[in-house]
């Protein structure tokens, strides 16, 4: 067995090119200031975990750092002879989404181009959008591509008792043509400058960056704003422990003295593990002096970190954050898309099959809009 890549955090998938290249995706996370696709290369070092190898050689950038996903799941190439659409030889890869979101999800694909001294260049194009916690993509043998729903989960990313995941399948449509891609929304208008000062005067700052430049307590907010809505942003300050995310989970220690501490789990191996406590101390535990570790389902941020708060206040804040005003009507172009891709149900296996049309198609089809997506999802969880 041979160690052929350092550095790396979540790589969930994995895909070979026809030229024998390897890629894998990576998590947002930890030493990983954005989500990720990268060309794997022998000997490597892709930046997560630094003190785990010492003497490591210079980080290798991502060749993809991703725009139009969250939660970086499987990939697959669109083998050469499959035109689907004009994307044969892509690297298609599906986006988990944010945790806890339900309805949250995407696909993008990748163009790559082989450069002459062996790397690549890539460009990142949209696919699809809003298409519930899909876990990875593969090509079937008429061209069509398939794409996994995990469904709903427990903590751990555990599966309920009844399974809620299923399948799609995406055919292309010949003669649609990808409309022009939508226009980002604008940010909250508010005191940017008042809102970074109260992200500090409320404690905000001593556990989240806003610049990947260090891990902290929580969870890096370098494109919050992007990533979540308004409401959900202020449900999660609200009620942080409803939507932990991954890897931010609180854990307490318990010593075989009986002393215990809380915080988060940086690495682990056989020997020990590093905690990251309290004021971003680092904390080296062996496992011969720990008694339990319990992983519980409280988060150490506080409740009540907006009361008090004016709605002027609240709204510098998120402005800060660079959280986006979506009402209606605000975005320069239309959000009517018709990407050319049309879902068919497949027949049932083992799983409740939910997707009907691609979300994101527009008007493609009468039934094809996100609003209906989303009633009947709800009227098929309901039932």
């Amino acid at each position: 067995m041979e160690r052929f890549a350092t550095g790396l955090r979540f790589p969930f998938g994995m895909a070979f090119n026809t030229a024998g290249d390897l890629f894998f995706s990576d998590n947002r996370g930890g030493d990983n200031p954005t989500e990720e696709i990268n060309f794997a290369q022998r000997g490597h070092f892709y930046g997560q975990h630094p003190e785990k190898y010492p003497g490591h050689p210079p980080v290798t950038l991502p060749l993809v750092q991703v725009q139009h996903g969250y939660g970086m799941a499987g990939l697959t190439f669109n083998p050469p002879g499959n035109d689907f659409g004009g994307t044969a030889g892509d690297l298609f890869a599906a986006c988990w989404g944010p945790d806890w979101l339900w309805e949250r999800g995407s696909i993008i694909r990748v163009r790559l181009a082989k450069q002459p001294a062996g790397g690549y260049r890539a460009v990142e194009f949209p696919f699809a959008r809003e298409v519930p916690k899909v876990s990875d993509v593969a090509f079937g043998p008429q061209g069509d591509l398939y794409v996994a729903q995990f469904g709903q989960e427990t903590v751990g990313h555990q599966p309920f008792g009844k399974p809620t995941g299923g399948f799609y399948r995406f055919i292309a449509v010949p003669g649609l043509k990808p409309a022009t891609p939508e226009a980002r929304y604008p940010v909250l208008a508010g005191d940017r400058s008042h809102g970074q000062a109260l992200f500090t005067e409320r404690g905000c700052a001593g556990c989240h960056a806003l610049d990947a430049s260090r891990q902290l307590l929580g969870p890096d907010l370098t494109g919050i704003g992007d990533m979540f809505t308004e409401e959900e942003i202020l449900a999660a300050i609200r009620k942080p422990s409803e939507g932990i995310k991954s890897g931010y989970e609180t854990e307490l220690i318990t010593f075989r003295d009986g002393e215990t501490v809380q915080g988060r789990v940086l690495t682990a191996d056989a020997s020990g593990l590093t905690l990251l406590g309290p004021g971003n101390l680092p904390l080296r535990l062996a496992r011969d002096q720990i008694a339990e570790h319990q992983s519980l389902p409280t988060s150490m941020m506080p409740e009540g970190l907006l009361d008090g708060m004016s709605e002027t206040e609240i709204t510098d804040l998120l402005s800060y954050l660079g959280v986006r005003d979506r009402r209606p009507g605000l975005r320069q172009r239309s959000y009517r898309t018709a990407y050319g891709w049309l879902h068919q149900l497949l027949p049932q296996v083992s799983m409740k099959v939910k997707a009907v049309v691609i979300a994101g198609c527009g008007l493609l089809l009468a039934a094809g809009t996100l609003s209906h997506w989303r009633r009947n999802a709800k009227q098929r969880q309901s039932g």
